[in-house]
């Protein structure tokens, strides 16, 4: 925990703290409710906030000119980064097995998927699920699910030929896929499909890419390091802030 506060916070602070006085001394229109918005943050509760106050992630482009509106999914990494460690200790504790252990957290990955797929209604606004921790948890779920069925220590890094290039073939395909999920129209985080089952099939496919790059027999690992990556990579917290 003292770790995850020394690498998260500072950074943070220091963005709500320039914001604000940017926003005091030049934008004093975006003044409402700021008090809010930095405690929010600072508790890691501002994606319920925004639900709260009617805050749409996708009004950001018209009349919501607010440079918090991002901040929501920090929000729900830092409730991941407080709650998780409880739950595993829980889950190592009584469940004990590592089969039982994973199927519980592929039930709740899956509950998350569903409970997305439906609460969405067409022509209503989709703030609560967008921003809802529990409809957003299989993101994270699925990484926890890799955690458990994929740990990097026993992977093998002396594969058979056959096994490496299947591998590099399953990841460079889950690449394609991401790339043509992201710019295809039908993934519109405003249409239906990407509430019910799209965010969730990109996620899938991302966790496949992300185990073949973590895994020490493919090639993937070694194609994407190199220092530009490694410098964005470093900094990428940062850069999203």
């Amino acid at each position: 925990y003292i770790r995850r506060i020394k690498k998260l916070y500072p950074q943070m602070i220091t963005l709500l703290w320039g914001c604000s006085a940017y926003i005091l001394l030049f934008q004093q229109n975006l003044l409402a409710k700021l008090n809010q918005i930095v405690v929010t943050n600072l508790l890691n509760v501002y994606n319920f906030w925004q639900i709260k106050n009617g805050q749409s992630y996708f009004e950001r482009f018209a009349a919501n000119e607010s440079p918090f509106v991002h901040l929501w999914t920090m929000s729900i990494e830092g409730q991941f980064y407080i709650i998780w460690p409880l739950i595993i200790f829980l889950l190592v504790k009584f469940a004990k097995n590592k089969k039982t252990i994973f199927w519980i957290i592929t039930a709740l990955t899956l509950f998350s998927a569903l409970e997305m797929a439906f609460l969405f209604k067409p022509g209503v606004d989709t703030s609560r699920i967008y921003y809802g921790t529990d409809t957003r948890f299989f993101s994270l779920g699925l990484g926890a699910m890799l955690a458990v069925f994929w740990p990097t220590w026993k992977l093998n890094a002396n594969l058979e030929k056959r096994s490496h290039w299947l591998l590099n073939i399953v990841g460079a395909i889950s690449l394609v896929a991401i790339l043509l999920m992201a710019t295809s129209p039908i993934f519109n985080p405003q249409k239906a499909f990407a509430y019910r089952g799209g965010m969730f099939l990109f996620s899938l496919v991302t966790m496949i890419f992300v185990g073949i790059i973590a895994h020490p027999g493919s090639s993937w690992n070694e194609w994407l390091t190199n220092p530009v990556f490694k410098w964005i990579g470093s900094r990428s917290y940062g850069i999203y802030l």
